[in-house]
């Protein structure tokens, strides 16, 4: 059975929400300091603690801006079919049945992810750039991780039909 597996919009609107208040918390604070200190009601010496929110900001942002992205993308993220299984977040081309060796569910607290071994490397379904340059960091163990969190199908779910399209194992 085929799985499309899209972004879902309820766990990334939550995850861009959480994510999002430390940057507009760290904004209002400073907007108020600046606020008060423009009409004389603070005139002591500056808050230095408000800029511990610049780290803050230059961290969060970014995802907070990644997840809101996501939020609107409606093209299929996973795609397992007769002919493989295709991320388009880690490969440009699917890996077909006979490339994929074992296949396992890690679950850590909400996170789940799935764990292929592939009997060549990664590299050899990108295209290049920073497909090619993330896929060639995990090239020494041969193993590509599919992070299911985000996903709106569950990894268990993807993981029964990855193990229903691989060759059989041989039995010793």
């Amino acid at each position: 059975m085929p799985i499309e597996a899209h972004y879902s919009k309820p766990k990334l609107a939550v995850m861009a929400a959480v994510f999002g208040l430390f940057p507009i918390l760290g904004i209002a604070a400073l907007a108020m300091e600046i606020y008060l200190r423009t009409i004389g009601e603070e005139t002591g010496p500056i808050d230095y603690e408000l800029f511990l929110f610049v780290p803050i900001l230059l961290l969060l942002t970014p995802l907070v801006v990644r997840y809101i992205r996501r939020i609107f993308d409606n093209a299929a993220v996973l795609s397992i079919d007769d002919s493989g299984l295709y991320d388009r977040r880690w490969l440009d081309r699917p890996i077909p049945w006979d490339k994929i060796t074992w296949s396992g569910v890690s679950r850590i607290g909400v996170q789940s992810s799935i764990w292929l071994k592939l009997a060549v490397p990664v590299s050899d379904f990108t295209a290049g750039g920073s497909k090619r340059m993330l896929a060639s960091l995990g090239a020494f163990t041969g193993v590509l991780v599919l992070n299911c969190t985000d996903l709106d199908v569950r990894a268990e779910e993807i993981q029964a039909c990855i193990e229903g399209h691989l060759p059989p194992k041989p039995t010793p």
